[in-house]
């Protein structure tokens, strides 16, 4: 093969790579809008991505990134197919502007990704970094494992697989205090129950978060907290979810001997089992939930309950037209 040869089969193989990587970000766009992945036994488009299709989770954070800002920004859509700009460049971009919404409060505007998106067209990596340094307060790369912020400290550990283990398992038990927290906020929540312990109930006056948990303290003997929620609100699907149902069943309380035997038997994880088998083990906010719900008539037996996260409570109560 010549060399104009080759040069031609590898631009038109790249042409194709990136025409194919906007189909993806386009299916992975429907499935976070349709949450499908709840369906395949995923608590999570994270999750799905890396266990179903196996990106790693770098490479699957990057394409959910993408995929949103294309559906905030569909006219971006030609430009990532001519390679003008390029999955790093929108995940760096959706981190900063994370990053800088929760320093700052304020949520960045539409048009002000769109002119950021505009200056960064065939930029290198450092140019961008560069570019979104200089039009936010985070540094996407902190040359110091601790640095010094005007209202935060960014802090940087290199963690064992054991130790980064311990901490996802602290992250799902205290999933219903912080919902959807970072490391960070778990990390507070932790040393908040360590000082409390040592110095006494006079910080949960001073710490929301400790108030807000003492307020929703779990059972003794329970993993996590055993909210029975196969009623939810679907407040945030109002359009797809049916009408309550009439006349539901009266809910009775669970014995909280028999709030442990699920759990137990669960191993405190989701049980949600998709139609090809897959069982979910997502431990995060864990809640008993009726199979048959008690508005169908489900009572409280333990044949009858199981053990859901939220993303499958919610789905199973949009598929029976559920909620409060």
């Amino acid at each position: 093969m010549t060399t104009e040869s080759l040069h031609i089969k590898l631009s038109e193989l790249v042409k194709s790579e990136r025409k194919i990587t906007h189909e993806i970000l386009l299916c992975i766009q429907q499935m976070d809008q349709t949450k499908a992945y709840a369906e395949l036994g995923y608590p999570s488009l994270f999750e799905y991505l890396v266990k179903e299709q196996k990106y790693s989770e770098g490479a699957a954070q990057r394409r959910i990134s993408s995929a949103r800002l294309l559906r905030e920004l569909p006219e971006i859509e030609k430009k990532v197919q001519e390679g003008n700009l390029n999955l790093t460049q929108l995940s760096k971009l959706a981190s900063a502007t994370n990053q800088d919404q929760k320093a700052t409060g304020k949520k960045v505007s539409t048009e002000q990704k769109r002119e950021l998106l505009e200056q960064m067209e065939n930029k290198t990596g450092f140019e961008t970094e560069q570019l979104l340094n200089q039009n936010f307060e985070c540094n996407l790369k902190p040359k110091k494992e601790i640095t010094p912020r005007k209202q935060a400290y960014e802090l940087h550990l290199k963690l064992t697989p054991e130790q980064y283990e311990k901490l996802k398992k602290a992250q799902s038990l205290l999933s219903h205090v912080v919902h959807d927290g970072g490391f960070a906020e778990i990390i507070e929540v932790l040393c908040d129950k360590l000082i409390q312990k040592k110095e006494g109930k006079a910080l949960i006056k001073s710490s929301p978060r400790m108030k807000k948990e003492s307020e929703n303290k779990p059972t003794a003997g329970v993993a996590v907290e055993p909210v029975d929620n196969d009623q939810e609100s679907l407040a945030e699907d109002k359009s797809t979810a049916a009408p309550a149902v009439q006349n539901p069943k009266r809910r009775t309380t669970i014995p909280v001997s028999l709030q442990r035997l699920i759990y137990q038997r669960a191993q405190a994880c989701c049980e949600y089992m998709s139609s090809t088998g897959h069982r979910c083990r997502s431990r995060y906010q864990t809640q008993l939930d009726h199979i048959l719900p008690v508005a169908k008539g489900g009572g409280n037996e333990p044949g009858n309950l199981r053990v859901l996260c939220r993303t499958h409570n919610l789905s199973e109560a949009r598929r029976w037209g559920v909620n409060q």
